[in-house]
This record gives C-alpha cells, structure tokens and sequence, in this order.
C-alpha cells in the first residue's frame, strides 16, 4: 500500500508482534494486513495535522477520527472481516481501535522475543508506508 500522505515509524518490535502472532496461527494473514494498516490510518492523521499545523489553519481543531470502513477499504476486505480482525487483535493485547484513537502495543510479546534476537536494536523506528 502506497500513501501519497507520508509514512509511519514503527519499532521492529511492533512489526515483530504481528509477525509472531501470524507465525505462531493465532492471526489470519488478512488479520496482520489489518494490524498493518491500522499505522497506515495513523500515519495518514498524523500527515492531515501537520499540514494543518504548517498552513496555520484557523479554528479549533477536531480530533482525528478513525473508521473501521477506511481500514477494510485499505486491505479490499469487508467492514465485518475488518471489525472481525479488530476484535482478535485485540483479544491478543497488540492493537486497540476506536473511533477516537489507535493504540498499537509497543512492548515486546513473549512470542516475539525469540527473534528479537536478530535485531540490532528493536526499539529503533522503522519507517512504513
């Protein structure tokens, strides 16, 4: 997926934490698509309140709002498979989604820690588009 709006940093451990719960069959590979937009979405407010913050644009600025249709819209699925995938996301304690915020899980999963190992630093932001 290409966003013409910018990117979204992400630790390699927050890639990793899908990444295992995808090895591991406890996500579907469409349920880590889902996780993947979710910083995508995020990555494309955060864009939106720059712009707005650099044209110095008047008014009281709303807060962002996230809608599940933009995440299935994203991954070509369903809003009933994205809500689905949501919901087992964050039964899993990596993602939690509302209308009002995205909270991605930045601590390391035990599932992941095995190949943690293989990072140089995983705290480090890795940039997504």
């Amino acid at each position: 997926m290409y966003l013409k709006s910018g990117y979204k940093t992400i630790t390699g451990g927050q890639f990793l934490n899908g990444l295992a719960l995808l090895e591991a069959k406890r996500i579907s590979y469409r349920c880590f698509r889902v996780y993947l937009a979710s910083f995508a979405v995020t990555a494309v407010r955060e864009a939106a309140a720059r712009a707005r913050r650099k044209n110095k644009v008047g008014g009281r600025e709303e807060p962002p709002r996230y809608r599940v249709s933009e995440l299935a819209r994203l991954c070509d699925i369903t809003e009933g498979q994205a809500r689905k995938d949501l919901r087992l996301l964050a039964l899993e304690q990596v993602l939690k989604f509302s209308e009002a915020e995205i909270l991605q899980l930045r601590e390391i999963l035990p599932e992941t820690e095995q190949v943690m190992s293989l990072l140089r630093s995983p705290a480090r932001p890795v940039p997504v588009s």
